[in-house]
């Protein structure tokens, strides 16, 4: 037991007893260590908003693209225009087809597609509407009828909107199709 306490003794003696850190010494630290992690967390979330607002873009590119395609299918595959029954050069649009049954099919029939509310719809025949736009929400939609002495085409203007969490973004896409029965 003595022979502990003289272990002890000289421990003690021989070195020093070393100092916590100051008060200054754990602000420093702490101000530090809270800098650096709010460096970190505002570049998490820069790039989740990166990430989310790119999403969006690209939905609302897809959206677009999608309805542009089956918009254009469509018109190709018609006969001729209604333009008594359609709505043209209105932001929003009603275009009337003469077209039919199916690809293969020769039995007339009559195609629409128009907006209902901020939802694109085509009803072919008497049947019911179907929706084109999904979760897209279509702002604009505008039928041109073009006409020339060898051909019929109908130019398009559509604009869509898709929402990703707080991000919302809208794109406008046009193009043209010619009607395959009039060439």
């Amino acid at each position: 037991m003595q022979n502990r306490k003289q272990q002890n003794f000289i421990r003690t003696t021989a070195c020093p007893k070393q100092r916590g850190f100051t008060l200054l010494e754990m602000f420093i630290y702490i101000s530090l260590l809270s800098i650096i992690t709010i460096a970190v967390i505002n570049v998490f979330f820069s790039e989740t908003n990166a990430w989310a607002n790119a999403r969006a873009e690209r939905n609302a590119s897809d959206a677009g693209q999608l309805i542009m395609e089956r918009i254009v299918q469509e018109v190709k595959l018609a006969r001729s225009v209604n333009t008594s029954a359609s709505i043209l050069g209105a932001p929003s649009g009603k275009l009337v087809l003469e077209t039919f049954e199916s690809v293969t099919s020769t039995v007339p029939s009559t195609l629409e597609i128009f907006l209902d509310g901020q939802e694109l719809k085509l009803k072919k025949g008497t049947e019911s509407s179907v929706s084109l736009s999904g979760s897209a929400r279509v702002q604009e939609l505008i039928f041109h009828h073009l006409t020339s002495p060898e051909s019929q085409a109908v130019r398009i203007l559509l604009t869509v909107e898709v929402s990703q969490g707080r991000f919302s973004k809208t794109k406008t896409f046009t193009t043209a199709a010619v009607l395959r029965g009039s060439y």
